[in-house]
C-alpha cells in the first residue's frame, strides 16, 4: 500500500489566514481506492467520495479526449445549435458528500477537478498505481478529505485549486 505526503506554505495573496499556513497533502494508495487528504493548518471538515459512474463515462473510450467546443459526433447539417455542444467532464463522475456541508456548491467542483488529475495523470504515470493493476479502472474511487477553510472566502479560487493540484501533482513527482 504505498503512501505519498508533502507539505507546502500557501502563498499569502491566496488565501486570508495566518501568516505562513501551511497545506500538508496525504495519500495513500488501497486496492480499489485512493485516500486523500488535504489539511490545511492540520485541519480538515469535509469528505467527498468521487466515483467514476457519471452519466458519459460509458463509450468515452470512443470518443478520446474532448475538446471544448467540439462534441466528436457527425456534423449536423440540419441544426447549428446542435454543433456548439461541449462535453462535460465533470458529468463523467459521481461525488457523494460523506462528512461536510452537503449544500457547499464548491466541494464537489474541487473533488471532481482533483479526480480528473488522478485519471489523466497521477494513476498512469505511478508504477503500480490503481490504473495499471485493475482491470476496471471506473471501478475505482477516490476519497477526498479536506479543509473547507481554503475556500471559504470568495477570492482567487481559480488560483487556490490551481495551487493545490500543482502540489498533488509535485507530491508525486511528476
Amino acid at each position: 500500500m504505498p503512501h505519498f505526503t508533502s507539505t507546502s506554505t500557501f502563498p499569502e495573496e491566496l488565501i486570508t489566514l495566518p501568516e505562513g499556513s501551511s497545506l500538508e497533502v496525504l495519500a495513500v494508495h488501497y486496492t480499489n481506492y485512493v485516500l486523500l487528504q488535504l489539511r490545511l493548518n492540520g485541519e480538515m471538515d469535509c469528505t467527498v467520495e468521487v466515483s467514476r459512474r457519471g452519466l458519459s463515462s460509458v463509450g468515452q473510450d470512443s470518443l478520446g479526449n474532448p475538446i471544448a467546443g467540439f462534441s466528436g459526433a457527425p456534423d449536423l447539417e440540419d441544426d447549428a445549435d446542435e454543433q456548439d455542444f461541449a462535453r462535460d467532464n465533470m458529468a463523467d463522475y459521481h461525488v457523494i458528500t460523506k462528512l461536510g456541508d452537503p449544500n457547499d456548491t464548491k466541494t464537489p467542483v474541487i473533488a471532481t477537478q482533483i479526480a480528473e488529475l488522478y485519471q489523466r495523470v497521477i494513476l498512469p504515470n505511478v508504477p503500480g498505481s490503481l490504473k495499471q493493476s485493475t482491470e476496471d479502472p471506473a471501478s475505482t474511487s477516490l476519497i477526498v478529505t479536506l479543509s473547507s477553510k481554503i475556500w471559504r472566502d470568495d477570492t482567487e479560487d481559480f488560483q487556490k485549486l490551481v495551487y493545490v493540484l500543482q502540489t498533488i501533482k509535485e507530491m508525486y513527482h511528476l
